[in-house]
């Protein structure tokens, strides 16, 4: 059986610039011997979309963007109910996952070292019908995240969230 990988790629993640090094990350995988596909995420077909209609068991699959694409794929990947095994080449502004699960920022480590990589188990919580892999938050302090615009996220990185105003968050009394 080929070995098979399915990246789950977003486009905008970080400063956007996975576009001209995504072929070197299917290079890599394709060198260690493995079929790769390579899905990129729209607003219109999520990460969970894509995994539930294109994994099969015996996959992995690797999201390739920020904390925000890993949690879709997570949900896809546990939605879909296959047997497959998940990685993730973390290009977010803050990827904060990779750095509390010590996982390299390196984007061409992961596809470089697949073979060597040591398996990690992390917990996942579930919301109604939503699966979350890190962190999950309700209130006014959820949509900081959502509603930070991409382009000071991509220029004050992390920053950009702290300086977030939401609506009802400040009020008079």
């Amino acid at each position: 059986m080929e070995k098979k990988v399915l990246l789950i790629v977003n486009p905008v993640a970080g400063l956007g610039n996975i576009k001209k090094d995504i072929n070197k990350i299917i290079n890599n995988f394709e060198n260690l011997g493995y079929e790769t596909e390579t899905e990129f995420t729209t607003i219109e077909k999520n990460g969970e979309s894509i995994v539930q209609e294109k994994v099969n068991d015996g996959e992995i699959v690797v999201a390739v963007g920020g904390d925000g694409t890993l949690n879709e794929v997570v949900n896809g990947v546990l939605k879909n109910g296959k047997k497959v095994k998940m990685g993730f080449i973390p290009l977010g502004t803050t990827n904060d996952f990779a750095k509390t699960l010590n996982i390299p920022t390196d984007k061409f480590l992961f596809s470089k070292e697949i073979n060597n990589t040591i398996e990690k188990t992390c917990d996942i919580g579930k919301f109604n019908d939503k699966y979350f892999n890190y962190v999950s938050a309700f209130g006014v302090f959820a949509k900081t995240s959502f509603s930070t615009q991409r382009k000071f996220k991509n220029k004050f990185g992390r920053l950009a969230y702290f300086g977030q105003r939401n609506k009802g968050f400040y009020r008079r009394r």
